[in-house]
């Protein structure tokens, strides 16, 4: 049924853009992409989640307790984590793979100076063979058959 959809969706010009969201060309959701390639945002309200470099938290859910927060200024934040320097790299090759572009290898090193085709390579060669991932130069990505694979591919990275 994926593919099925994904063929009618092409064949109306929509194009797919990660795993589970298409768009007419020129409007992918910027939200999302900010997600799967990384970026840093902010979130404002009862339950909004924020990432910022190697720290992440979630609000506070409920409207009383936020407010009360707030009132007393204190801080909303709840749940906060800091990914150390491997969290990161593991969640930015997750993310990246959801992308139809895939990840750009020297993006990727200059980011976090490591090479993810020189370390995972040889892990994935038996995904391209059975062309579950594609690659081009420095940049690589799941195809569309991978993407229904994508849990068992990016098991490589953990």
């Amino acid at each position: 049924m994926y593919l099925g959809a994904l063929t009618r969706l092409d064949a109306a010009k929509f194009e797919q853009y990660e795993i589970s969201n298409v768009a007419s060309p020129g409007y992918r959701s910027r939200h999302n992409v900010k997600y799967w390639q990384g970026g840093a945002w902010r979130g404002f309200g009862c339950g909004a989640h924020s990432t910022v470099r190697e720290r992440r938290w979630k609000n506070v859910a409920g409207t009383t307790e936020y407010v009360a927060r707030v009132g007393r200024g204190q801080s909303v934040a709840i749940e906060e984590q800091h990914r150390d320097d491997a969290a990161r790299i593991e969640e930015a090759l997750f993310t990246g793979l959801r992308l139809t572009d895939g990840i750009d290898g020297r993006n990727f090193r200059e980011r976090f100076g490591v090479d993810p085709w020189s370390r995972y390579g040889e892990a994935l060669m038996p995904y391209l063979r059975d062309e579950l991932i594609w690659r081009h130069a420095k940049r690589f990505g799941l195809t569309r058959r991978g993407m229904l694979l994508a849990n068992e591919v990016l098991s490589v990275f953990v």
